[in-house]
C-alpha cells in the first residue's frame, strides 16, 4: 500500500447496499414529511401554561440618553438606580415578594435552611 492510497477513502460499497440505504432514507423522509395530527388538548394545555406562567413585576422603560465620548447611549432603566425614589422602592418590594413566593415554594428549602454555614441565606 502506498502512502497516497492510505489517504484515499475506502472503496465504495456495493451498489445493492447503497440502494438499500437510499431506500431507507427515502422512507424515513417520507414519514417525517407527513403533517402531524393536531392535538385536541393543545389549546387547553397552552391556556393552562399561560395561566400558570410567572407574572414578573413590570419595570416600565423610561429612556434616558447620555452622550459618552461622542456616542449616544440610551438606558431605559436608569431610573431604577435611584433607590430613594418611591416608585423604585415599590418595584423592589414587588420583586422581593415575587422572589419570596418562588423560594418559599421550593420543597427542599426547609432542609437547606438548616444546613451548616448557610443559615439565613434564603
Amino acid at each position: 500500500m502506498t502512502a497516497i492510497s492510505r489517504l484515499l477513502p475506502p472503496a465504495a460499497p456495493r451498489a445493492g447496499a447503497s440502494l438499500a440505504l437510499a431506500g431507507a432514507c427515502a422512507l424515513l423522509l417520507a414519514a417525517c414529511a407527513q403533517a402531524p395530527k393536531p392535538d385536541p388538548n393543545a389549546a387547553a394545555l397552552a391556556a393552562a401554561a399561560a395561566a400558570s406562567a410567572p407574572r414578573y413585576p413590570v419595570a416600565p422603560a423610561k429612556p434616558v440618553t447620555h452622550e459618552y465620548h461622542g456616542v449616544a447611549v440610551t438606558d431605559g432603566f436608569e431610573w431604577l438606580e435611584n433607590a430613594a425614589d418611591p416608585e423604585v422602592k415599590r418595584w423592589v418590594a414587588q420583586e422581593n415578594a415575587f422572589s419570596r413566593q418562588y423560594l418559599d415554594a421550593i420543597p427542599a428549602r426547609p432542609a437547606l435552611q438548616t444546613r451548616k454555614g448557610i443559615e439565613g441565606c434564603f
